[in-house]
């Protein structure tokens, strides 16, 4: 498929090919089963010569109907005939998907304002929740409030983006985790805070070194560049789970294991620790991990699911960007480049929902996704929402 917008010149010249105006747009006959012809001439019964070549004048779309007549601008050729293909309409002089196409959405010349998207042929966008936030990070949802850190605060704000906060002013935070009742985050130190606010409790007095973190019903878990640890979430000595080949990057935890990224492997280990067993590999290096069921989804050189006792793995789209993902029940998604994206947890088309040119982080709850933005700048950075 072709986007944007051209202009076909019709070249009369003789010896030179006729290119098929698009004022022969009707509906086109079903096409003759194909013909498979031989090379070169003598050419086979329902094959035709081109310049000593065998061709089906029916269905090539450079000799489509007669020798030299080219379709162009997306289309196909069929009983002879240059056309769109199914389910695609001609817009000034280009094929275009009405569905999909955010120039022509739901029909020609309906254009989708900047950062509108076209799905199901009309144009949608993100509701903007808060603006004015310097340089947001990492966030997690709750059932009422989001959570953020942006220029040494970590805020929250409602749902709605109504009644914003800031819950502590801690320095450097890298990444946030949230339960029922606190909110953990990593920053010079290992710390939590109660959702509602109030003094923080160090739980980890020197974590300057770790990267991302995850928490379960008993302990909040890191990764920093060659250890796998966890700590008490009441408080408590640490816990070094297992040392050696471990990024920064990425962490996931469910009921047995710790998942956690090497280079472009997945790996796991025991909530006890001990041994460390390979689940799969990904696309590049893993950026980002959700566990959920039987299968813990990635963020490494495209989006993938690998069965969590590692017999086999998919590519579910080959995005060749993503930096952070979220899951549900039945899609993932996920940012790459300045797309945010969703695609079946099993694979299949890969929708665009919203334009972002500086996306940072994202989550989801039961029917929206949320994600930080550096705003048009970079510097104006905002919280926005858009239906899943």
């Amino acid at each position: 498929m072709v986007r944007g917008r051209a202009s076909l010149v019709a070249l009369s010249l003789v010896g030179c090919a006729k290119i098929w105006g698009f004022d022969e747009l009707t509906p086109p006959p079903p096409p003759p089963p194909p013909i498979s012809c031989l090379t070169v001439p003598p050419c086979s019964t329902g094959c035709s010569d081109c310049s000593s070549r065998c061709v089906d004048l029916n269905a090539d779309p450079a000799n489509c109907g007669s020798c030299g007549t080219q379709c162009t601008a997306g289309r196909i050729c069929q009983s002879g005939a240059c056309v769109c293909p199914e389910e695609y309409v001609a817009c000034g002089g280009l094929c275009v998907d009405p569905e999909t196409d955010p120039t022509n959405c739901g029909d020609c010349g309906i254009a989708c304002d900047t950062g509108g998207v076209c799905n199901a042929g009309m144009c949608t966008f993100p509701v903007t929740l808060v603006t004015g936030q310097g340089t947001p990070g990492s966030l997690v949802v709750d059932s009422t409030r989001i959570y953020f850190d942006t220029s040494g605060e970590i805020r929250s704000v409602a749902l709605d983006g109504s009644d914003l906060q800031t819950l502590t002013a801690p320095a450097g935070v890298v990444s946030l985790a949230i339960d029922g009742e606190n909110l953990y985050y990593r920053g010079a130190t290992l710390d939590k805070i109660a959702l509602a606010g109030g003094t923080p409790t160090t739980l980890v007095p020197d974590t300057a070194t770790a990267g991302a973190i995850a928490v379960d019903g008993e302990f909040v878990y890191w990764v920093a560049d060659g250890t796998v640890s966890k700590v008490p979430i009441a408080g408590g000595g640490v816990t070094v789970l297992t040392t050696g080949n471990v990024y920064d990057y990425a962490i996931a935890v469910d009921s047995t294991s710790v998942y956690f990224g090497y280079s472009s492997q997945v790996w796991r280990t025991p909530l006890e620790g001990g041994s460390v067993s390979l689940v799969g590999g990904a696309l590049s290096t893993v950026q980002d991990l959700v566990v959920q069921g039987d299968r813990v989804y990635f963020a490494g050189g495209g989006i993938g699911a690998l069965e969590i006792d590692g017999s086999s793995g998919m590519t579910l789209s080959a995005a060749s960007t993503p930096q952070r993902l979220a899951v549900d029940a039945t899609h993932v998604y996920f940012f790459s480049g300045t797309s945010l994206s969703r695609v079946g947890i099993d694979g299949g088309d890969v929708t665009v929902l919203a334009i972002d040119p500086y996306p940072k982080d994202i989550a989801i709850d039961e029917t929206n996704v949320y994600w930080t933005s550096g705003g048009v700048d970079n510097l104006s950075g905002a919280i926005l929402m858009i239906a899943k």
